[in-house]
């Protein structure tokens, strides 16, 4: 009965031992959980920090891009408008020289034709001195 005693409390004890270390093991392994669950609650929450981010960076952008768009479209309708500016402009210019290459052809045709009266004015003057010169040699011989 001593001997049975014995190795019941023996029993006992090891089973004692193995409760008191299932016990310590759990509680590790309580805390081990309860590092990961307030680990994957920052994580979550640095995740839902992030998402925020991209989110207003995306809405910025957007912003942006539609900003962008819009400033094109206005700058693409006073592009047409300086374009039809700038032709009409031209076309002016363009009338204005034709006129004045006209203006100078009448101008050099009233030149020429002056010139040509002028000549022909000089040449008659020339032919009358050289009648009066031979009249007056005639009339000194």
């Amino acid at each position: 009965r001593r001997e049975l005693e014995g190795k019941s409390s023996e029993v006992l004890r090891e089973l004692e031992k193995e409760l008191k270390n299932t016990k310590n093991e759990h509680d590790a392994t309580k805390q081990q959980v309860a590092k990961l669950e307030k680990g994957l609650k920052e994580e979550k929450f640095n995740s839902d920090k992030l998402k925020m981010q991209i989110n207003k960076f995306e809405r910025e952008k957007q912003d942006e891009l539609e900003a962008l768009a819009s400033k094109l479209d206005k700058e693409k309708k006073g592009g047409s408008q300086n374009i039809a500016g700038y032709k009409k402009k031209y076309e002016d210019l363009h009338k204005e020289y034709k006129n004045l290459i006209e203006e100078r052809n009448a101008k050099d045709h009233a030149i020429s034709a002056l010139q040509n009266g002028m000549q022909e004015t000089i040449d008659d003057l020339e032919k009358q001195v050289e009648e009066l010169e031979g009249e007056l040699d005639t009339a000194n011989d």
